[in-house]
């Protein structure tokens, strides 16, 4: 996959990625100006010229990466002292991280307000698991990152950073979900479809079962938002998704301060005057 090709697809997916580019250059160097380099934690798409010079690049954008931040940074990479190469030049790199912007859900249930829900958020920058036990329950026009069949297995893929919506066709289905992610205790957020009613009820039953009483106030049930009026599958799917956009925006982390032209220039004054 090429570089602008694995960038679309992050775009799409929702997924972090750090675009490197060679901003400047002065002597021997591997490759010019302008080229391009995608990383992601798993995987880089294009290449700045392989051998140390990549591999020091591609560390400091799984480290932008790791830091869980939408950053920008230059760097500067003198080839013989600093990547051991012999070509003898100098490289400047522009690092682009676009990491926590999107938001991860974990969609349990492809039935009327699931479809719903997963369509809008596919709409946005987002990482959609859409999880039903029934395989044919899914449309297949709705483009999200990863279908599981699978629920209670799917729970064990929920991450901190991961939003859980529970919104199945079956009552006891959505309690073994709930409650197996309340065991785990990982998660970002918790919400479950359902009335004022159903949760005491869930609630009761997850007091015998030994549930931690502190984690049964995380839960939001019902879940969405109680402004938005309506009971149609798509006025609960929208409320729902308003709700989880507002939490999603109190959890991204503030973006560190911009580069500035005087940061920019003074990267490439310093590429001219390497050797």
């Amino acid at each position: 996959m090429q570089w602008h090709e694995a960038l679309a697809a992050c775009e799409a997916a929702g997924r972090p990625y750090v675009v490197a580019t060679v901003l400047a250059t002065t002597g021997s160097t591997p490759r010019d100006a302008g080229d391009k380099m995608v990383v992601t934690q798993d995987a880089l798409h294009g290449s700045i010229g392989g051998g140390q010079l990549e591999f020091m690049v591609v560390e400091r954008a799984r480290a932008l990466l790791g830091a869980g931040a939408a950053t920008q940074e230059i760097a500067h990479y003198p080839l013989a002292a600093a990547a051991l190469q012999c070509c003898g030049g100098s490289v400047t790199v522009l690092f682009e991280c676009r990491c926590r912007d999107a938001l991860e859900a974990f969609v349990f249930g492809a039935g009327h307000v699931g479809a719903h829900v997963a369509r809008l958020l596919s709409e946005l920058p987002a990482t959609v698991h859409w999880v039903d036990e029934r395989r044919d329950a899914f449309d297949a026009a709705i483009n999200v990152y990863r279908r599981h069949d699978a629920p209670l297995a799917a729970v064990e893929d929920v991450t901190a950073a991961s939003h859980v919506l529970i919104l199945t066709h079956d009552h006891d289905l959505d309690y073994r979900i709930l409650k197996r992610a309340l065991d785990r205790g990982v998660y970002r957020s918790l919400g479950l479809i359902g009335s004022a009613t159903k949760w005491r009820r869930f609630r009761e039953r997850l007091v015998r079962d030994g549930a931690p009483a502190a984690a049964l106030e995380e839960v939001r049930c019902p879940v969405g938002r109680d402004d938005v009026p309506g009971k149609q599958p798509m006025a609960v799917a929208i409320s729902i998704v308003a709700e989880l956009l507002e939490l999603h925006g109190e959890c991204v982390a503030p973006r560190p301060p911009a580069l500035t032209w005087r940061r920019i220039k003074s990267a490439l004054v310093r590429s001219e005057a390497s050797p």
